[in-house]
Order: C-alpha cells, then sequence, then structure tokens
C-alpha cells in the first residue's frame, strides 16, 4: 500500500498526488494540516495515529512538510521524526518540487530571485538527515536538483528527475 503525505494547499503538488493515486489504487492520502494534526477526507487526526496506518508492505511518498503557521510557513519536522522513529514502513520516497526545505519562510525563492540567499545551517542538517532516510529521492526538474546541489551534496544520495510538477517555475 502507499501512504501519500503532503500539505493541503491545493494547486500542483495536489495535482501530483491525484495522478499518482489514478496510479496506484491502493493508495491514502494524508494532508499536514498543524503541528499535531494531519487530515484524511477532511477528518482530522493526530499524527500519533499514523502508526496504526503505516505497516511493512507501506510505501510513504512525502510530497511536502510545509505548513501555514499564522502569515508565515514552517517545516513540520516532528512529523518526519516521528514516522522515522516509530514506524516500521517499506519505503520512504520525498518528492521535491520547491526550495521549502531549504528555506521554510520561502519555499520558492526564484520567484523573488533570491535563490542567492544562503539556507541556515539547522535547515541543511535536517535536509541532509531527512534524505539520508529515503530510499528515493524525486526532484521535478534539473534546475531544481542543480539548485539543491548548490548546498547538498547530492552523490550521498540516491535520485531520480521526472518534469512532472508544474505547478511552479523551477
Amino acid at each position: 500500500s502507499f501512504l501519500s503525505l503532503s500539505h493541503n494547499f491545493g494547486g500542483g503538488t495536489q495535482t501530483y498526488i491525484d495522478n499518482i493515486a489514478g496510479i496506484y489504487n491502493n493508495i491514502h492520502q494524508v494532508n499536514i494540516g498543524r503541528d499535531d494534526v494531519v487530515y484524511v477526507k477532511e477528518v482530522s487526526y493526530n499524527y500519533q495515529d499514523l502508526r496504526s496506518w503505516i505497516t511493512r508492505d507501506t510505501t510513504l511518498i512525502f510530497s511536502h512538510l510545509l505548513i501555514h503557521d499564522g502569515p508565515k510557513y514552517k517545516i513540520i519536522k516532528d512529523l518526519f521524526y516521528h514516522i522515522y522513529n516509530n514506524c516500521k514502513y517499506k519505503k520512504l520516497i520525498f518528492i521535491i518540487h520547491d526550495y521549502h526545505l531549504l528555506f521554510p519562510t520561502n519555499p520558492n525563492p526564484i520567484k523573488n530571485e533570491c535563490i542567492n540567499d544562503v539556507p541556515t545551517n539547522n535547515d541543511l542538517e535536517f535536509v541532509n538527515y531527512l534524505f539520508s532516510k529515503c530510499n528515493i529521492i524525486v526532484f521535478n526538474s534539473y534546475n531544481c536538483l542543480n539548485n539543491y546541489k548548490k548546498f547538498i551534496n547530492m552523490d550521498n544520495y540516491k535520485y531520480i528527475i521526472t518534469n512532472t510538477t508544474p505547478d511552479i517555475i523551477t
């Protein structure tokens, strides 16, 4: 089975997840809501409940760890830590289609022409930690991958490049 975790902002990310669900008939979609809440079909659950949904046969597909925190964005690192440390699963796939892991407060800096900014050490440590736990990382474009390579040694990780998430300019 597949469990997809993403934000619930809609747009291209939701289209991407819907396309994956169209390929795999046994995918379950979970939307990240707040620090401690996820949503399945508009019903809220504490993310601790994910332990009962994730089994040794589950492939986890993360598309985002970003939520709105008032007027700002932030990454829900505790959700990832909780799943990694407390759940048994088959594979972990992370789909990268923007820069939210590098720049949590400005996930699409290219729109503001500030891709030359440097991520914080804390953000870089988390990206490296997260990538080290993934079976594969999926980038939506060479440009997105190359921008990550400015800050992360991608030779340490297994990744592929697709061109399937057209919601942002990357």
